[in-house]
C-alpha cells in the first residue's frame, strides 16, 4: 500500500495517493506499517497543502518516528527521521535537523548499502559536512 501511494505521488496523482493513505490508516490503525503511512501522509501534506501545513507534516513525522521506535522498526524510524530532518532543514533549523536522524542512523550495524541508509547518510553529510557526519555516526 505504501509503495502504491508513493508511486501515485511520483505520478502526480496526489488526491488518489491521499485517499489510499487515509483508507490504509483507517483499516490498519496501529499496525506494523502505520509509521510508514504516517510518514507518507506528512510528505503528501507538504506537496498538497498551502503554507502552514509544515506544522501538520511535522506532527505526522513525529508520530511516525515515535510509532516506528515503539515497534522497533529501525528502517521506518530512519525514514521518518530523515523526512523530519529535511523539513526542519528547509525551515532554517539546522541544529534540530542534524539532531533528528543521527541517533537513529548510528544504531544501524549493517545494511549500509540500502537506499534508506544511503539517503540517511547523504542527509547527515549535507547537514554537517562529510567528515562531521562520519564522526557523528561513530566512524
Amino acid at each position: 500500500m505504501s509503495e502504491l501511494a508513493g508511486a501515485l505521488v511520483h505520478a502526480g496523482r496526489l488526491a488518489e495517493a491521499r485517499a489510499l493513505i487515509d483508507a490504509g490508516m483507517e483499516q490498519s490503525e496501529n499496525c506494523w506499517f502505520t509509521p510508514e503511512l504516517l510518514r507518507l501522509k506528512g510528505e503528501l501534506s507538504l506537496l498538497q497543502g498551502p503554507p502552514g501545513v509544515a506544522e501538520t507534516a511535522q506532527e505526522l513525522f513525529g508520530r511516525a518516528l515515535d510509532e516506528a521506535h515503539r515497534q522497533e522498526a529501525l528502517s521506518w524510524e530512519l525514514r521518518a527521521a530523515t523526512s523530519l530532518a529535511r523539513l526542519l532543514h528547509h525551515q532554517g533549523r539546522p541544529v534540530e535537523a542534524r539532531a533528528v536522524p543521527q541517533p537513529v542512523y548510528s544504531r544501524f550495524t549493517e545494511g549500509f548499502e540500502t537506499a534508506d541508509l544511503i539517503a540517511g547518510k547523504g542527509l547527515l553529510d549535507e547537514l554537517t559536512g562529510a567528515g562531521d557526519a562520519r564522526h557523528m555516526a561513530g566512524f
